[in-house]
């Protein structure tokens, strides 16, 4: 179906299937989207703002520019999604996945994101000031210069990030998890090499 000319601010459409769609800049701003799946779909610069987005899947999604301001995105999936430039801003995303996702320059700037995955992602230059990060975990995420000021980051596990630049003015940091050096070793173990046979 050809969804190019289609109007589809504010309708319901749960549990709904776009995936691999051509999307990109189409309207979803106050639909009602949960358990939609967008999986690998093509939606740089679409809109979202105050959609429901609860238990959505955009994994793989090209979200480049896209705009989800206010959505309300409970365990929303975004693992391994292109983010660059998104913008978040006072979304409820508790419980969400951005595994391995690109989101250098995306903006969340007082987004709910208490106990989000953000391992493995990369999120240089991003805006996180005054949202909510409690039990967040952004274990071998690259964050360079991702702004953290006034956020809360209680009890958030920071392990072997990469964060040079970041900033935390006045961020709540109680209980923080950092990198943990044996974790980090067993990580990094290999067995050895097989040795030669000889006949």
């Amino acid at each position: 179906m050809d969804l190019s000319t289609v109007t589809l601010r504010g309708l319901s459409l749960v549990r709904c299937t776009f995936r691999e769609r051509d999307l990109a800049g189409k309207d979803f701003s106050r639909c009602d989207l949960s358990s939609a799946s967008f999986v690998g779909a093509k939606l740089a610069g679409a809109v979202f703002q105050r959609a429901i987005l609860a238990a959505t899947s955009f994994e793989r999604a090209v979200l480049t520019g896209a705009r989800f301001e206010d959505a309300s995105a409970k365990a929303a999936h975004f693992a391994e999604a292109s983010l660059e430039g998104a913008r978040l801003d006072r979304a409820a995303l508790r419980f969400a996945s951005f595994h391995r996702a690109e989101a250098a320059g995306a903006t969340f700037t007082g987004a709910d994101l208490r106990s989000a995955n953000f391992s493995e992602a990369v999120a240089d230059g991003a805006k996180l000031n005054e949202s909510k990060l409690a039990q967040a975990d952004f274990s071998h995420a690259s964050l360079k210069n991702v702004d953290f000021s006034g956020a809360d980051l209680t009890g958030a596990n920071v392990h072997n990030v990469k964060d040079g630049g970041a900033s935390y003015a006045r961020a709540v940091t109680t209980r923080i998890r950092k990198t943990d050096v044996d974790r980090l070793e067993a990580e990094a173990w290999s067995p050895p090499p097989k040795p030669s046979s000889y006949p």
